[in-house]
This record gives C-alpha cells, structure tokens and sequence, in this order.
C-alpha cells in the first residue's frame, strides 16, 4: 500500500500542471495578458511574392480593316457588331504589329467595347488581351474617346507563360469605321526579354519584403 503513493501523488500534480497550463493558454487567448496581446499583433507569415511586373507602354494608330456591323432599332440608333483594326508599333526597339478584335454594342454612338487586343512580332510570338471598357461618343467635337482594361489571356513563342494587366485609351474622329489613335500602358509578369529589354524579367518575382515575428507562448 505505500508503494501506491508516491505514484497517485505524481499522477495528481501532472493534472494539476495540464489544468494550469490550459488556464495560461485560455488567458492569452482572451487578451487578458498584455504581452500576449501586443505580439500577437505582429505578422505571423511572409506576405505573397509582389506581383507587380515590368511596365510597357506604347502608341499606335489602328485602321479598319474589317468590319461586321449593324445599325437597328426605329430609328438605327443602336450598333453592334465587330471592328478589325490593325496598326504597328516599337516595343523595346522592335517592330510589332497591333490587331484589335474589338466587338461594339452602342447606342447613340456610345457603349460597350470588347473583344481582343494582339500584339504580334515577326518571329511568329503572339501575346494576346481581354479588353473591357467604354466608348463615348462627344457630340460637340464628334470624337468618341475609348476607355479599356487588359487582362493577358497568354502569349505564344517566346511569351508563353506571360500573364499581367493594363489599360487601354484612345480617341477617334468621326463615325465608327474611322482611324483610332490608341495609348497602352502595361504590367507584365514573366514576360521574355523580348518584350521588356531586360533578361531578368522572366521568372516569378521575388518578394519585395520579409517579415519575421515571434509569438510568445
């Protein structure tokens, strides 16, 4: 019978310990410890790598070459249909052919646009774009200013694999049919040498920042 107790007073302080340690656990969880409280406000991971990309800007002036288009309702007020444009342009020094596949649906000259911005090079690479956004049509200068986003949809060649996004603005006179003079200014992600000039542009960003924090227990 004695050797008994030295046993159930170890199993009594080891319960003891577990239910002092589950105290001390609920109290820092509860914020009643302000140690506790002001560490754990700190960041506990490293944040994702920067998305942010490689810029690439430039002008073009498009011209129809294309279109499929119809004028309805009482009056033919309302458009729709689609508009292929094509233009060049330099990037990084080299020639490249820019193609719109733009769709409208305007009513009174002003209205949605959509479809496709290309960028073509004369190796065959292709590096295509959603394009999303808004024409409206000015009455008093009879222009139609154009306001877009770009989503990369991806590239062929040497620019697969590239993602990013931008925005596309133009302006056109007259009616639909004629010149559109465009500005396009990129942020691409993974994209070749080819298109932003530096070699180091391939590849997956590397974070721009690192955190470390310790919690306390």
């Amino acid at each position: 019978m004695l050797a008994k107790t030295p046993i159930r007073t170890r199993l009594i302080t080891a319960s003891a310990l577990v239910v002092a340690l589950g105290l001390g656990v609920s109290a820092c969880s509860g914020g009643e410890s302000s140690t506790g409280a002001s560490e754990s406000s700190s960041p506990s991971a490293s944040p994702s790598p920067s998305q942010s990309g490689y810029p690439v800007e430039f002008k073009s002036t498009l011209r129809s070459v294309q279109s499929r288009v119809n004028d309805v309702g009482t009056s033919g007020n309302q458009t729709y249909g689609v508009n292929v444009l094509e233009g060049s342009t330099e990037i990084n020094d080299v020639y490249v052919k820019v193609r719109m596949l733009g769709t409208v649906d305007y009513t009174d000259k002003s209205g949605t646009i959509g479809g496709f911005l290309e960028l073509i090079w004369q190796d065959g690479t292709v590096l295509g774009f959603r394009q999303n956004g808004t024409a409206t049509f000015d009455k008093s200068s009879k222009e139609t200013e154009f306001d877009a986003t770009l989503e990369t949809v991806n590239g062929s060649g040497k620019a697969v694999g590239t993602t990013g996004t931008g925005t596309l603005t133009g302006t056109r006179p007259g009616s639909l049919g004629a010149s559109v003079k465009i500005e396009v200014a990129l942020d691409l992600v993974n994209a070749p040498e080819l298109i932003t000039g530096d070699a180091s542009s391939r590849g997956v960003p590397t974070p721009s920042k690192s955190y470390s924090a310790t919690i306390a227990p």
